[in-house]
């Protein structure tokens, strides 16, 4: 699944990974976050932080009619308040 754009300048297609992939790096830099986890392995109750190519196992991209929904799996550091990360 892809969100398709048309323009003037013709069709555009963005891929689901491409959107996983930039908003987990944009993620890792967030203040209080050490890393990202994959979505199966916190079912497991197992983390371990993953690498910049493989975000797209922890971040999901959904999209509805024109909203895109992005659900990330972040590993957040001792001692900081979520309400913080969040902001």
């Amino acid at each position: 699944m892809s969100i398709e754009l048309k323009t003037k300048f013709g069709q555009i297609d963005i891929s689901n990974e491409v959107i996983a992939t930039i908003a987990g790096g944009a993620a890792i830099e967030c203040y209080g976050i050490v890393g990202m986890a994959s979505k199966n392995q916190i079912k497991d109750g197992i983390t371990e932080i993953l690498r910049r190519e493989n975000f797209t196992r922890g971040v999901i991209v959904r999209q509805e009619n024109e909203a895109l929904h992005i659900d990330m799996y972040i590993i957040v550091s001792y001692g900081t308040k979520i309400s913080e990360i969040a902001h």
